[in-house]
């Protein structure tokens, strides 16, 4: 009896053996076909991007044409375009993905405040840092437009405001919302309000400021951004507009696939600027001989302002005594 049983154990342990060698093999066979579809899905991005790198087609006339340039210069109080800024703008009323790669300064904010004048509804804002959303919706409150931010110790009247429109379009109409991606991860109670914007079809895009912060080879990595790839799973059929004056083609396709935007437009704005002037001189290895190299480059600039950049607060402090010693900085 106890002999019959030993070979039933054995039996079932030669069974396993058996399943788990087996298991492995397949184990390793998924691991390969991920790894190809993983490959096959990257290479088919790449080719659909590259496919819609061409931005030229988005400064055509559009049923919103006359709007936008009155918006442009009754609210804005601006008289024309920047280069790039149409294609854009029309790319994101016209709902597509789209990013857009613009130097600092070159106007890439009003590619999502004005389609947000445009539409009844909502624009959402995804920023890195408070002081950039207040200094945005300071200024388009002077232009009277409505703009509120999310973020931790908001006061209870704004909250009321931003949760009222959410939930049930009372309150004030808001046409930007800024808040950060930090809030948007841990803040179910904001993602449960945004959802009933969106289902009630008031939610019209999502902007992504310095895109480039999804991407762990960004110079800026932010761990929370990986969070947006949820942004089209969660709002489905809402267009995302990423921004950002930083990014290689590579960081590009990299935010393309975390953010789960293959076919998103590229719009490209040239980086040289006509009114700056780029003048690379060898830093000199004593402290004594750099304040003299400020000192000749600051009197050849008497009338104008500057910035000058140091590797540590000390650095800066140093650099500040001695140029107040020889009197080429006031106190």
């Amino acid at each position: 009896m106890s002999a019959e049983i030993l070979k039933q154990i054995e039996a079932i342990d030669t069974k396993i053996k058996t399943h788990t060698l087996e298991k492995t093999r397949l184990e390793q066979l998924i691991r390969g076909l991920k790894q190809k579809r993983d490959d096959l899905k990257s290479i088919y991005n790449r080719k659909i991007a590259d496919e819609q790198e061409s931005w030229e087609v988005w400064i055509d006339e559009f049923p919103w044409s006359e709007k936008i340039k009155e918006v442009l210069v009754k609210t804005f109080g601006l008289q024309e375009f920047r280069e790039h800024q149409l294609a854009a703008i029309n790319a994101t009323l016209s709902k597509k993905d789209l990013i857009l790669l613009m130097p600092t300064g070159g106007g890439k904010s009003l590619c999502y405040q004005l389609p947000a004048m445009i539409e009844s509804g909502l624009t959402l804002v995804i920023s890195p840092l408070i002081a950039l959303m207040d200094d945005q919706i300071n200024k388009l409150r002077n232009l009277g437009i409505i703009a509120y931010k999310m973020a931790t110790g908001e006061a209870a009247e704004t909250k009321k405001n931003v949760y009222g429109y959410l939930n049930k379009k009372i309150g004030p109409p808001i046409k930007l919302l800024y808040i950060s991606p930090e809030m948007l991860a841990k803040s179910k109670k904001l993602v449960s309000a945004l959802q009933t914007c969106h289902k009630a079809r008031n939610l019209n895009r999502i902007a992504i400021d310095e895109v480039h912060c999804c991407s762990e080879w960004g110079h800026d990595f932010r761990p929370d951004y990986r969070y947006l790839g949820l942004l089209k799973n969660l709002f489905e059929g809402v267009p995302l507009i990423g921004l950002t004056a930083t990014a290689t083609a590579f960081v590009l396709n990299d935010v393309r696939e975390i953010l789960e935007i293959p076919a998103a437009i590229v719009v490209k704005a040239p980086f040289d600027r006509s009114n700056l002037c780029y003048k690379i001189m060898s830093k000199p290895s004593k402290f004594n001989e750099c304040i003299q190299l400020l000192n000749e480059i600051i009197t050849d600039f008497q009338n104008s302002s500057g910035i000058i950049y140091a590797i540590s607060i000390k650095e800066c402090e140093d650099i500040a005594k001695a140029l107040r010693e020889i009197k080429i900085v006031q106190e």
